[in-house]
């Protein structure tokens, strides 16, 4: 998949179309009933071929195997189409807690192959908007500390893959960037797994390691509460943290050797900062906005964006209301304050650092126009009309955030099979 060229992105072969090819078809399956035919089938396609290409010179008439797909003008078709034809992959998306919060993660307790009104996720909303992918945030809360917050991000993990694999007729188990083609190719929601918060791995480099055999992809190195090794933006404090420490740079090591993605959400402008610096690999926020639209610590600042490009990194815009807007009543905040964020962080460094990272299922107030993943197109009808071509909306929609996928693979492809430090 190129970077820059993401229309049409991985969709299965089409059947060679026109006349020209439904004539070659027939002279085959002759050749089938009798080998002697094969002669004179061979110089009957020559004499109408031959025809053919005449009534075109004469006539002008033309076969229909190089008419082009009719792309619609209108937004909301034209939004229709891209979705049918690129995939949109939403960065993050907290339905596995609400597994845990609601039935204690059973499974067989809420059914999201129908309409759940208490959620913003079930799989009726996700095939209206034509998703093509999604980071399933395996998120556990900062009161889970020390063995007992190994033991819970297990059991989130566990949980996400089984509601994969239960929906496996729209939702794809997927661990890197050739995976996700094959789900796209399957017509399914290719499924990634994001872990959020690294008080999870217990200060283990051994722990890390598990949880990404077990297929998480993505880290937030905090949430709201630190680290012993990395500041958060916000919450729980311990004492003497500012930034990445030693271990938290070799957390971010290791992260770049295994090929898991880094996600810098939720952490400290230090933090940001020293990550940016230090990684090998692009990194991501998984559901971030920019600070200058919303004087959030949650969002990006100024002070950070030019080595967010620097990088190649992806800042995945939030839904949350209260991310989206500070400075707004909650009821008023709409679908064009979320533009906004779009709008300057492509102002400021461009195209290719913008994504999609909703917080749905992770939060309780959403814009007008983005309550859930059933409004997930309106979006892309609001930056179809705000004047972003084509190429554009597919690299927001998710071509941006494949290339991170692919280039943090190829990162760890690049380095020593030896783990940075055998860390207990």
């Amino acid at each position: 998949m190129m970077e820059n060229d993401e229309l049409m992105v991985g969709l299965p072969p089409r059947e060679e179309a026109g006349v020209m090819g439904r004539m070659k078809n027939r002279v085959s399956n002759m050749a089938k009933i009798h080998p002697f035919l094969v002669g004179g089938a061979a110089c009957a396609f020559v004499l109408i071929v031959a025809c053919l290409v005449g009534l075109f010179f004469l006539y002008g008439i033309k076969t229909d195997s190089h008419t082009q797909p009719r792309i619609p003008t209108d937004p909301i078709a034209r939004a229709k189409w891209l979705h049918e034809n690129n995939p949109l992959i939403d960065g993050h998306n907290d339905l596995p807690w609400q597994f845990f919060d609601l039935v204690k993660n059973n499974v067989s307790a809420l059914d999201i192959s129908v309409h759940q009104p208490r959620l913003q996720t079930d799989i009726p909303r996700l095939t209206s908007a034509i998703y093509g992918g999604q980071f399933w945030s395996v998120y556990i809360s900062c009161t889970s500390q020390g063995d007992a917050a190994v033991q819970e991000q297990m059991g989130q993990i566990d949980v996400a893959r089984r509601v994969i694999q239960k929906y496996n007729q729209h939702l794809q188990f997927v661990r890197t960037h050739q995976e996700f083609e094959q789900s796209w190719n399957n017509r399914k929601i290719g499924s990634l797994l994001g872990m959020e918060g690294g008080h999870a791995i217990n200060n283990s480099l051994s722990n890390l390691r598990n949880f990404y055999d077990l297929g998480v992809r993505y880290m937030t190195l905090t949430h709201n509460c630190d680290t012993p090794w990395a500041e958060a933006a916000q919450g729980i404090r311990i004492a003497n943290v500012s930034g990445l420490t030693g271990f938290g740079r070799e957390v971010v090591f290791e992260m770049n050797r295994l090929g898991m993605i880094i996600d810098i959400s939720h952490v400290s402008d230090k933090t940001m900062a020293d990550v940016l610096h230090v990684s090998r690999a692009p990194v991501i926020f998984s559901h971030s906005g920019a600070r200058a639209i919303s004087n959030s610590v949650r969002n990006v600042p100024d002070s950070v964006l030019q080595q967010v490009k620097e990088n190649d990194a992806v800042i995945m815009i939030v839904f949350f209301s209260r991310f989206v807007k500070m400075d707004k009543p909650l009821g008023n905040i709409t679908i064009d304050d979320v533009i906004e964020h779009i709008n300057y962080i492509n102002q400021t460094i461009g195209i290719n650092h913008i994504g999609i990272g909703s917080d749905f299922d992770g939060a309780d107030e959403f814009p007008q126009g983005l309550k859930d993943v059933g409004d997930m197109r309106n979006l892309t009808v609001k930056l179809i009309e705000h004047g972003y071509p084509d190429e554009d909306v597919i690299k927001i929609m998710g071509g941006n955030v494949l290339r991170v996928l692919k280039a943090v693979e190829g990162a760890a492809d690049s380095t020593s099979g030896v783990p940075f430090r055998q860390f207990l």
